[in-house]
């Protein structure tokens, strides 16, 4: 398989596919990119958008992102499954929004905000960002909020279990004796549990160290 300069990883189905991309697809979206100029590809139903993202992320250089825009946070899940499937580095960038039966936005979207802020704070975007149209409508924190909304745990960190529940709760977390869905956090013992949407829960150990109220993460 011929893969472009800052090409992704050869999947079965992306091999699969690899003469639409080398016969239609490079070639399209090429022409695109060097035109700058807008192109429509007609029937461009079912996962025809994931594949010319797909093209597009390997016709673009390292330290590019393509931006697939959807209509709704359904298709944003399929194009995301879809697009890993082709062995693309997809991150979605849903809306924020309140789910039914809740009184305040859903924490593990906005984690999936933040984490895609972030990568784009620091230079490192993924190769494609799915966003439904709503969330591009809403705005993002400046960067230097980042460090106060994101906190990276590192096994030996000092940490302070109620301080650290506390946070997750301030940003829409809600604490519960049993993790059932995603933005739920629970501490069962000496381990803290973070269930997150389009990714597998958080499992955190905590081991007492020095003052009753610090603990090391492992």
């Amino acid at each position: 398989m011929t893969v472009a300069p800052g090409g992704t990883g050869a999947t079965p189905l992306r091999e699969a596919a690899n003469g639409l991309f080398e016969q239609t697809l490079f070639p399209l979206v090429k022409n695109a990119i060097e035109r700058r100029a807008t192109t429509a590809v007609e029937g461009s139903f079912g996962s025809l958008p994931s594949f010319i993202a797909c093209a597009g992320a390997e016709l673009t250089h390292a330290g590019g992102c393509v931006l697939l825009v959807v209509a709704h946070l359904d298709e944003a899940d399929d194009a995301i499954e879809e697009l890993r499937g082709l062995g693309v580095e997809a991150l979605p960038f849903p809306a924020i929004e309140v789910l039914p039966g809740e009184t305040s936005p859903s924490a593990d979207l906005t984690v999936a905000r933040l984490a895609v802020v972030r990568r784009l704070a620091e230079g490192s975007p993924p190769r494609v960002i799915v966003a439904p149209i709503a969330a591009l409508m809403q705005s993002v924190p400046e960067p230097k909020r980042m460090a106060s909304l994101v906190r990276d745990i590192v096994p030996g960190a000092r940490i302070s279990p109620t301080e650290l529940v506390g946070w997750l709760v301030e940003g829409g977390y809600r604490r519960v004796e049993s993790i059932e869905s995603p933005g739920e956090v629970a501490v069962r013992g000496g381990i803290m549990i973070c269930a997150r949407r389009h990714s597998r829960p958080c499992f955190i150990g905590m081991r007492p160290v020095g003052p009753r109220s610090s603990t090391q993460a492992r």
